[in-house]
Order: structure tokens, then C-alpha cells, then sequence
């Protein structure tokens, strides 16, 4: 795993179906799509660590999402990727070419640039902002979101595209655009984004 912006397309009711409901049947659908790259984490990030009595495999984190009780002490990134991995299995997974790789600090400096054109989103919002309830990573992934109320900066975000002179700005610019308008064709969507 290289260090960029992974972003989903999910429905605020699939993520609300999952979370604390403990529904057994959706769960194993969930385990049987993604056991595997769970299974992956745990070989790349050493998980459960046998030198840690608190710390989970990462379908053990997937498991404690779907009841909404959590491990006290379980290093918070397992919960992440775990989320992760159920957004790529609940939702679409989105273009991140722009973002890939890319520091923490690339959204800081397009932040800035939308706000000197008046553009009304964030993409600190994309891994500042929780989505669920999980603890919170301890390092990787820092989780986010954008919602229907960040979509209605689309307007304000294409109008300034064409003012925009730096290439790698303005391909952010155009895949975030992408972003939004595929989730608006879908009504009741949420952008998850997690950057790890």
C-alpha cells in the first residue's frame, strides 16, 4: 500500500445497514467478496501482532463493524482498512489517478486553491472527517467523506476548472468533478475516501 487517496461511491443506507445491525447473512456475503484482501492486510500490516494481546485480525474489525462494539486498545487502523475494504464491497470504487501517490499535504494546498476561487468543498474533508463511529486509525488510513452537501459545489468547482494553470491541480480538480457527478446520479451517496 503507497501512500495516496482511495475513494468510493457507497449509499448512506448501505453503510447504515452495516453498522451495529449484526446482520449475519450480510456479513458472510461481505467475508466470502473480501476475506481475502482482508487476509492481505493482515500478512502486510502484522496483524493480529502476537506481541499485542488487544490486537484483531482485520476480519476480526470487519466482525466488531457489523456489531458496533469494539475491542478496548485495538489499534484503530485495523477498524480503518477493514472500512475500507467493506466500501470497495458495499459501493464503486472511484478514478484516483490524481492521487496517486500523494502526501497528507496535497489536500491542504487544493483546499487553498478552492477557496481563492470561492469553491465551497474540501478535500481535507476525505480524511478528516469520519464516516462511522469506528475508533479512531492510529495512524493509516485517515478516513472522510464528502456528501449531498458537498456535491453542491460542483457548479463552483467546474466554473473555476478552466481558471486553474497547474496541470496536476486541474486533473484533481477534473476527477473530483467525476466523483461527484457519479454520485449524484446515484441519490442517497456518499464519496468515502481514505487515504493510507
Amino acid at each position: 500500500m503507497g501512500y495516496g487517496l482511495s475513494v468510493y461511491c457507497v449509499t448512506r443506507e448501505a453503510l447504515t445497514r452495516v453498522y451495529g445491525k449484526n446482520d449475519v447473512a450480510l456479513l458472510k456475503e461481505a467475508l466470502d467478496a473480501i476475506g481475502s484482501k482482508l487476509a492481505r492486510y493482515d500478512r502486510e500490516l502484522g496483524a493480529p501482532d502476537p506481541d499485542d494481546d488487544a490486537d484483531i485480525s482485520h476480519e476480526d474489525a470487519l466482525r466488531e463493524i457489523f456489531a458496533g462494539r469494539f475491542t478496548p486498545h485495538v489499534r484503530g487502523s485495523r477498524y480503518g482498512w477493514a472500512l475500507e475494504a467493506l466500501c470497495g464491497f458495499l459501493g464503486d470504487w472511484l478514478d484516483n489517478g490524481p492521487f496517486v501517490p500523494c502526501s497528507h499535504q496535497w489536500y491542504t494546498d487544493l483546499d487553498e486553491v478552492l477557496e481563492a476561487h470561492g469553491v465551497p468543498l474540501q478535500f481535507t474533508d476525505l480524511t478528516m472527517r469520519p464516516v462511522l463511529p469506528i475508533p479512531e486509525p492510529d495512524d493509516w488510513p485517515c478516513i472522510g467523506f464528502w456528501d449531498a452537501q458537498d456535491f453542491e459545489a460542483i457548479d463552483a468547482l467546474e466554473a473555476c476548472m478552466p481558471k486553474v494553470e497547474d496541470r496536476q491541480v486541474k486533473a484533481a480538480f477534473e476527477a473530483a468533478s467525476g466523483w461527484i457527478r457519479y454520485a449524484l446520479a446515484r441519490p442517497g451517496s456518499l464519496i468515502v475516501g481514505f487515504h493510507g
